[in-house]
């Protein structure tokens, strides 16, 4: 058997726990019972009793005989059985309470965590805030329609009117017409192009055969051919030379000036300034336009031949005027 407290085993004949001193009950068989008196019965022969065991001391096992009773411990009167208070904490005890009370506070943290959180986690349906009913949009007005012919830049206008290999060449422009030449790839020009602005983009006013030379007949009877016509061409010229813009001077000029380096040059700041001293007509439409001009390096006289042509005034050549 096992001590109740400590649970240190122990004898059945001992009184009291080796291990922590409990005293120990005594259990059925340890009893005294009564002896009743039994009834001998007539026999040849009577075996004596065996004599008397005396009681081992306390704590010490004792085996017993067979066929007696282990002897009884002193009880006092009233069956009251002495007792040693426990010298020690009931350590079972305690160990039950502490794990009684983790698992009721488990249990409360559970409840809290599951009835809580699913409170804080969720979020109330935002409200619809009313608005206003907002009228719908006004319809924009539809695309004016683009008549046929027109384009959206000149240059495409220009391109409509001769073959798609074809070179084609800005010769003149205004804020409302533009002035084309084109011709085959490596050839002379053989049309000229003249496109006007208008309400929805550029349209081809006139297309015409390349002339550089100037009409027969009077050049007062020439559209454009006169004495500011024909100075106004030779000014925008050298503005573009002193601007350092070879392209656009250029396009001012025909063959053969067309073909010297000097009718498309920069002047690097060296051209300083110059004046139109005087323009002579001459009898089959053209011009000579007179002028002096201020380089760096010193002051040059050159005049300038002006002719008519189906782009307007441009000028085909140039020579030097002596001092």
């Amino acid at each position: 058997m096992n001590c109740p407290v400590c649970g240190a085993p122990v004898a059945p004949a001992d009184t009291f726990c080796a291990s922590c001193g409990h005293a120990m009950a005594p259990s059925a068989a340890e009893q005294p019972t009564a002896v009743l008196p039994t009834q001998q019965m007539p026999s040849a022969h009577v075996t004596p009793p065996p004599p008397p065991v005396p009681n081992p001391p306390p704590g010490t096992y004792a085996p017993r005989q067979a066929g007696y009773p282990a002897p009884s411990t002193y009880q006092p009167a009233g069956g009251a059985v002495p007792t040693e208070a426990s010298s020690g904490p009931n350590i079972a005890l305690i160990v039950g309470v502490v794990l009684g009370g983790i698992a009721l506070l488990a249990v409360a943290t559970a409840v809290v965590v599951f009835a809580v959180m699913p409170r804080l986690t969720s979020r109330p349906e935002p409200t619809p805030v009313p608005t206003e009913t907002q009228a719908p949009a006004p319809a924009e007005p539809p695309a004016a329609e683009i008549p046929a012919g027109v384009y959206p830049e000149a240059l495409q206008a220009a391109r409509a009117e001769v073959p798609d290999d074809y070179v084609i060449e800005l010769a003149d422009e205004t804020d409302q017409r533009k002035v084309y030449w084109a011709g085959p790839p490596n050839s002379e020009w053989d049309a000229v192009i003249v496109v006007d602005k208008v309400e929805q983009g550029w349209k081809v006013a006139e297309t015409s055969p390349f002339n550089a030379s100037a009409p027969d007949g009077d050049a007062d009877s020439q559209p454009g051919a006169d004495t500011a016509a024909a100075e106004d061409v030779v000014k925008r010229f050298l503005d573009a030379i002193k601007d350092d813009k070879p392209d656009q001077a250029q396009r001012l000029t025909i063959a053969p000036f067309r073909n010297d380096p000097a009718s498309a040059q920069y002047s690097n700041g060296e051209f300083k300034s110059y004046t139109i001293d005087r323009t002579e007509s001459e009898s089959d439409g053209t011009f000579w336009v007179y002028t002096t001009q201020t380089w760096s390096y010193g002051t040059e006289k050159w005049r300038y031949d002006v002719v008519p042509t189906e782009a307007g005034l441009r000028i085909r050549n140039l020579e030097y005027v002596e001092q």
